[in-house]
């Protein structure tokens, strides 16, 4: 802690100064707003519990965006002790490679193209799930078939390099973030390890900067799987990601085509979009008294930093003095 400061050069300290500097320090390095850049916000408490039937609309809290419920096996629940009391939808996946079976619908959640909802650049994706299967994606094979993970919110789209996916690999297993890469014609994946068959709740966010590729997966507030460059992948994949021209993406699917393929099994509370790189951690937070989750540490400034951003603020103001 700094007790006191006499002198900077030959001029005078002024306590005045020093407080509106590490006042501006503070104000820098603390976190913007959580949702500042929320584009939308899927929350089960805002359906009433029971079946769902096909066609039933879940509507984001944010931009009013519609999800439609395929199939006819989800429902709503609410039981005690499952995600601190609040609401989460059961979905049934299908077979035990998670592929809709021929001549069925399957059960999932569709979001149409186009929407204020659409992740293209830069974005976030958080989900808010439960599941005791690793959702049987067995075949997952390698860094390339992030497609062939049980899609938390999917859009796999066979022959588009554009694509991408949020779900969960039998690989390890793994909470995975995996998209098309146009520069190399291959596939890139994120993976992040960890023991999500539990049937306890997991927050997961994945985070993808469409300027350098980056992207990052957060689980219960740790970064789990950072930037990387898998075999054979030299450039990151950057810009735009694609859409399916008449469904922008799925929840709780992961192969957006027709049959739709790789269904989630488990249950999910909520999901929520963002429209830029957000801080998992902060994120986790704000969502963890929800569910009754502990808290995780987010970094605090540095002592020097506070230093140096309050001596800048004292010579903002003795400049402005002496103007």
């Amino acid at each position: 802690m700094v007790k006191q400061a006499k002198a900077i050069g030959s001029g005078k300290f002024h306590r005045a100064g020093w407080i509106a500097g590490v006042a501006m320090a503070a104000a820098a390095l603390v976190p913007a707003a959580v949702h500042a850049s929320l584009i939308a916000d899927w929350n089960a408490n805002t359906l009433a519990t029971g079946a769902l039937a096909a066609g039933a609309t879940w509507t984001d809290s944010v931009n009013s965006v519609v999800a439609t419920a395929a199939g006819a096996g989800l429902t709503v629940e609410n039981a005690p002790g499952a995600f601190n009391g609040n609401n989460y939808i059961v979905f049934g996946g299908a077979n035990s490679l998670g592929n809709t079976p021929p001549g069925t619908t399957g059960e999932y959640f569709s979001v149409a193209s186009n929407t204020a909802a659409q992740p293209i650049n830069d974005f976030s994706i958080t989900a808010v799930f439960s599941t005791t299967t690793t959702n049987g994606a067995g075949n997952f094979t390698g860094n390339t078939d992030w497609y062939n993970a049980n899609g938390l919110v999917g859009n796999e789209i066979p022959g588009i390099q554009n694509d991408w996916g949020f779900g969960l690999s039998a690989n390890s297993p793994s909470v995975i973030f995996g998209e098309g890469n146009t520069a190399q014609n291959l596939d890139q994946v994120k993976q992040a390890p960890y023991a999500y068959a539990t049937g306890s709740t997991v927050i997961a966010t994945a985070t993808r900067n469409g300027t350098t590729g980056a992207v990052e997966i957060y689980v219960n507030g740790l970064p789990i799987a950072q930037t990387y460059y898998p075999a054979g992948i030299t450039t990151m994949a950057t810009g735009a990601r694609q859409q399916e021209p008449t469904i922008g993406f799925l929840i709780g699917a992961m192969d957006n085509y027709t049959p739709v393929a790789r269904l989630f099994a488990g249950d999910i509370a909520q999901i929520q979009i963002d429209n830029t790189v957000v801080n998992g951690t902060t994120v986790y937070n704000s969502l963890a008294g929800t569910y009754g989750l502990p808290s995780v540490p987010t970094p605090e400034p540095t002592t020097v930093a506070l230093l140096a951003a309050g001596a800048i603020g004292l010579l903002m103001i003795k400049r402005r003095k002496s103007a």
